[in-house]
């Protein structure tokens, strides 16, 4: 369990206590990641070894041996899958799959083994096919966790086509991935050090603006959605940075405070992003 978000701190050893009370004592294993920036002190064969150290109680625990054949193939297929999500995500941006649908599968996908999830995004993909609306504005979403379906819903009917995303579980998650490998801690290793900037990984914060500003670029949004997560303090800290830095640049933001729990009760923020698509379309796009 990450434990950057003080909510979840003590829960391992709050599970652990509980289910020992309950007669079922489990393992817990531990790895530490570093949060140095590699340009600035070089952690590799640190984190290396503690992803082999990993390996090593995991197989001792359960009696197993590691199989780097084994796991290469499961690097095979996770590449297949971050491809399938890398093209839904287009279709979605090109208006030919629907956000929520979208976001639905890779959801889901995070309790399913990868062999379904693949089939599952194919399966999407394959379904692809409505007509673009003929007039929407593209924005981006971006924070912690997606929208719930309510707010994708008040989004789209107030004809905002979401055409890039950078949220945790979304974008962040599938963007960058090293190729297959036999090595979990070289292929581990890689994926960490290039991992899409995000707050709660300390060492890529800097790039946060740059790589937001790309995305939009990339997908010509022309504002942000910033979807907050309540008490989550990476996020809260980075906010007021990056809007004042989307404003220098004439983009527009908005910002909606949502809990996980919030998802049937979001009707108070329907106005707000009807208001803020109308504002949109009364600046043209320069």
């Amino acid at each position: 369990m990450y434990n950057a978000c003080d909510t979840l701190r003590s829960l391992p050893e709050i599970l652990m206590n509980e289910l020992s009370a309950a007669g079922r004592d489990m393992p817990i294993f531990r790895m530490h990641l570093p949060m140095s920036h590699r340009d600035h002190t070089d952690a590799s064969a640190y984190l290396e070894n503690e992803i082999h150290n990993l390996v090593s109680e995991l197989a001792k625990a359960f009696g197993i041996v590691f199989s780097p054949d084994r796991f290469h193939a499961s690097t095979v297929l996770y590449r297949r899958l971050r491809h399938l999500a890398l093209d839904a995500g287009d279709r979605v941006a090109a208006g030919k799959l629907g956000f929520y649908d979208f976001a639905e599968v890779m959801q889901a996908g995070i309790f399913m083994p990868v062999e379904d999830h693949i089939q599952a995004l194919a399966t999407l993909i394959s379904s692809a096919g409505r007509e673009p609306a003929d007039e929407t504005t593209g924005v981006m979403i971006s924070g912690i966790l997606p929208p719930p379906a309510a707010v994708i819903k008040a989004i789209e009917s107030a004809g905002l086509t979401i055409v890039a995303v950078d949220t945790a579980p979304l974008y962040r998650r599938y963007s960058v991935m090293p190729g297959p490998q036999s090595d979990p801690g070289d292929y581990f290793r890689r994926h960490y050090d290039d991992h899409y900037p995000c707050p709660t990984l300390l060492h890529t914060a800097d790039q946060r603006v740059v790589a937001l500003m790309a995305r939009m670029r990339q997908n010509s949004a022309r504002a942000v959605i910033f979807i907050g997560e309540k008490f989550c303090e990476y996020e809260y800290f980075e906010m007021p940075h990056l809007v004042k830095k989307l404003a220098d640049q004439g983009i527009f933001a908005l910002q909606i405070e949502l809990s996980i729990e919030d998802g049937p009760h979001t009707a108070a923020h329907d106005a707000r992003i009807a208001a803020f698509a109308e504002m949109i379309r009364q600046h043209p796009e320069k």
